[in-house]
């Protein structure tokens, strides 16, 4: 596809430096006016003796229409499209395709290359990378959908239905890790990863896919091992195979990834939290004529999770039940400094949150 973008490109240029019109151009080469166009657009790539003819028309060779080198004032467009990031990158997700993209480049390719280059430049500033762009893209997703996922919510009520598990429960740690080892064959280590120091910063490693095997770090609280062993079975029941093998990612490789892992935490949250329940729960506690912090703190406590997926969890449900718009924060604490970690349960803030001369929210 770069190829046929970049000969469209340069047949654009040169014609245009040659002051031919489209039409003019198509009857002096012998093609049809709408071949040019669509070859201009990056769409077609013509046959040999058919770029012999064009570059006769532009007064041209044959290996400058060839090259795949755009020339110096538009380095930064074909540095783009020979990038992991327009490969990568989900277009679809936001209503437009690659094509689409390519189209806007290939009718103001200079333009184009002046703003790429000026968006490099900031990335370059900031030291994004395109696992940056994938992850922002996932939250620009969540949000567009009210971080509330009816398909997976609909995975978990079908997973809980054939275990036999009630939907108006939580699993505990000892149903989630023998769910684990009897229905997809894992083996658990508990050892491994606290016992060597260069792992012991991994909360879990996944070792698969053929004899699946679990390395879970035994400093984790019981409401941690929870998370992971759900999250595993996220994985398993939705068929995920692209994933991170470890937690929290080593790297990031494709937003196929990056999805699967946010698909597989989001399983776990509604697995350990039911949406039945924890609607019931908050419909009763939304009644109170004042705020009840205590009862709150109840409430977290009877679901056994740690505070960080049950308010995570009530991103999901709130503004889909109750209307009520919310967005997820996590800030850690170093004495009297708070640092924001996590956005969205995204891991990597938001760039340029916390890089360039240290600023910050």
């Amino acid at each position: 596809m770069n190829i046929k973008v970049i000969f469209g490109m340069k047949l654009k240029r040169f014609r245009e430096e040659s002051g031919l019109a489209p039409l003019e151009f198509a009857e002096r080469a012998g093609l049809s006016p709408s071949y040019v166009n669509e070859i201009e657009k990056g769409k077609k790539y013509p046959k040999a003796e058919k770029i012999a003819r064009m570059a006769e028309v532009l007064g041209k060779s044959y290996d400058d229409l060839v090259s795949i080198k755009l020339g110096q004032d538009l380095n930064s467009l074909e540095g783009f499209l020979n990038s992991s990031l327009l490969a990568d990158f989900p277009f679809e997700m936001f209503g437009i395709s690659l094509p689409d993209i390519v189209g806007v480049m290939t009718r103001s390719p200079n333009e184009a290359s002046a703003l790429i280059k000026a968006l490099v430049e900031v990335a370059n500033q900031y030291d994004l990378r395109v696992e940056h762009f994938l992850r922002a893209a996932l939250r620009s997703y969540q949000e567009s959908k009210d971080n509330y996922f009816e398909e997976i919510e609909d995975a978990v009520e079908h997973f809980a239905r054939g275990q036999n598990l009630p939907l108006d429960s939580s699993p505990s740690l000892q149903w989630l890790e023998n769910a684990i080892k009897r229905i997809y064959g894992y083996q658990v280590d508990e050892r491994t990863l606290a016992d060597t120091d260069n792992l012991s910063q991994y909360r879990s490693v996944w070792l698969g896919p053929d004899h699946p095997k679990l390395l879970i770090n035994s400093r984790l609280s019981p409401a941690q091992k929870k998370f992971i062993f759900a999250r595993e079975i996220g994985y398993q029941a939705m068929g995920i195979t692209d994933r991170a093998i470890t937690s929290a990612p080593d790297q990031v490789d494709s937003f196929e990834q990056v999805l699967n892992d946010f698909r597989a935490s989001y399983f776990a949250g509604a697995l350990l939290i039911s949406s039945r329940r924890i609607r019931t729960d908050l419909k009763e506690f939304f009644k109170r004529p004042t705020w009840d912090g205590e009862a709150f703190l109840q409430l977290i406590e009877k679901y056994d999770v740690t505070p960080e997926i049950f308010f995570y969890r009530l991103s999901e449900i709130i503004p889909q039940f109750f209307g009520i718009k919310l967005h997820f924060l996590r800030f850690n604490s170093d004495g009297e400094d708070y640092s924001l970690v996590k956005e969205l349960n995204q891991s990597r803030v938001l760039i340029p949150s916390g890089v360039s001369l240290n600023e910050h929210y």
